[in-house]
């Protein structure tokens, strides 16, 4: 099944930025707790001594870097599963 370029990177974009202002709420409302939750994912490392403390400007900065980097990956992601699909379809 191809895949549709602008719904496909609609959809991944939103999701991404989505989870990202949840992420960033809970840094900014939470830190603490959001470290010790971060930790149970990096098994040996301990985030509290690297982390610093959230920035506005930081975290909506961060937001249109995700923004962007969804739009060019998705949109790879698309092109290249269209093209080996009809490779696929092809054969």
């Amino acid at each position: 099944m191809k895949l549709d370029m602008k719904h496909f990177v609609a959809t991944a974009t939103t999701f991404i930025s989505v989870l990202y202002i949840i992420c960033a709420a809970v840094i900014l409302y939470a830190p603490i707790e959001s470290i010790k939750f971060f930790n149970l994912f990096f098994h040996g490392m301990d985030l509290s001594r690297i982390a610093k403390s959230a920035v506005l400007s930081d975290v909506l900065l961060g937001f249109v870097f995700s923004v962007i980097l969804t739009v060019i990956f998705s949109a790879l992601f698309v092109y290249l599963w269209n093209t080996y699909y009809e490779k696929m379809e092809a054969k």
